[in-house]
């Protein structure tokens, strides 16, 4: 009778302890799931707004580049560089940039590599700038071009701090005249 009364007493702490490690389990697998929500890596989308203001003698650019966290975790955004190149008219550079890609066509070069205006990098402080998911931010840059400059393309690159070397880039191109 002692033998069995052990082994029901075993049995019975046996389920306690399978209860309870289920309860974690569950409360682990919950947390994640439906309270952090979280994805190991964010993703974003990037465009560009561009507003133009002639003046007599030139023509100032505000470039407004939206972010959007289209994932699941945060998205810091710590650095990044945007880069002002002209297309239109064309000058010496344009030309031998047009010509250089026509001779060189080859399959890692997707892009005329255009003359470069102005290039600004920039960077925050750490948590300055942190996107939940769904929502977006906006960063301006205000340029001053000479009248003359009639088409001009804009890159951009957000570093993503999760992988080494690697972000999100959007390119536009802009008609000023």
């Amino acid at each position: 009778m002692i033998e069995f009364y052990c082994f029901q007493n075993l049995l019975h702490n046996l389920e306690s302890v399978a209860t309870i490690l289920a309860i974690l389990i569950g409360g682990v697998w919950t947390y994640i799931l439906f309270i952090k929500n979280r994805e190991k890596f964010p993703k974003a989308d990037i465009t560009h707004r561009i507003e133009k203001i002639n003046r007599k003698n030139d023509v100032i650019v505000r470039l407004t580049i939206e972010i959007k966290n289209l994932g699941k975790v945060k998205l810091p955004v710590k650095s990044g560089e945007v880069r002002l190149q002209q297309i239109k008219p064309s000058t010496s550079t344009v030309i031998d940039a047009i010509e250089k890609f026509q001779e060189n066509k080859s399959a890692k070069k997707r892009e005329i590599g255009w003359p470069i205006l102005e290039e600004r990098v920039f960077s925050f402080e750490k948590d300055e700038y942190e996107l939940e998911p769904t929502e977006k931010e906006h960063f301006e840059f205000d340029f001053i071009l000479d009248q003359e400059i009639d088409v001009i393309q804009f890159y951009t690159h957000i570093k993503n701090v999760f992988k080494a070397d690697k972000g999100w880039n959007y390119t536009s191109i802009h008609e000023l005249n």
